[in-house]
């Protein structure tokens, strides 16, 4: 039955990235209901993506970091990603090298399905299995692609090369300002 699953699962994700294992997780009800857990209709997620995702926006992003980037603390199986993923390719773009994202949930096996869908659909993501109230982080999955395409690199070079902006304006700043034997 596994085997079966897994074929029919990438045979799904290679016709169009879709939301399989969380439509199915709330179809046969394994949902907790109790603690508020529901997952977002990809539907919903698919109306969200395409009012939020303008190719002006993913521009701008582009020239100023070369990637964009999603997150979402309560990702559950990941549809509000994979509908962000589904839009991008819509305008043009290719989510597997242009899109990067940090997500996770509290639920491990929503966090377990969440990696599934990214690593099938070739999504650079950090899934992080987390408490957002407690800002406590239990356990980390990065997806081959991450990995594959050295998004921790990316994503630290990110972080030099703003520092570098910062310490630059703070430098240009000084440089216009009157200088002044009296200053002291």
């Amino acid at each position: 039955p596994y085997p079966t699953l897994f074929r029919s699962t990438l045979s799904l994700h290679d016709a169009l990235p879709i939301y399989v294992l969380g439509e199915l997780y709330m179809r046969l009800e394994l949902g907790s209901g109790e603690i508020g857990q529901f997952f977002t209709p990809s539907h919903i997620s698919d109306l969200t993506a395409s009012i939020t995702i303008s190719k002006e926006r993913v521009e701008e992003e582009l020239k100023k970091t070369g990637y964009v980037s999603m997150y979402d603390s309560c990702v559950g199986a990941g549809s509000m990603i994979i509908a962000g993923a589904v839009e991008l390719r819509k305008l043009g773009y290719n989510y597997q090298k242009q899109l990067f994202v940090n997500c996770g949930d509290l639920d491990p096996l929503a966090c377990m399905m969440c990696y599934i869908h990214l690593s099938l659909l070739g999504i650079p993501a950090k899934v992080v299995q987390q408490d957002t109230f407690k800002l406590e982080v239990i356990d980390t999955w990065y997806t081959p692609f991450y990995v594959m395409d050295r998004w921790n690199y990316r994503l630290k070079h990110k972080e030099v090369i703003e520092t570098e902006n910062k310490a630059e304006e703070i430098v240009n700043d000084e440089e216009k300002k009157q200088l002044s034997i009296f200053d002291m």
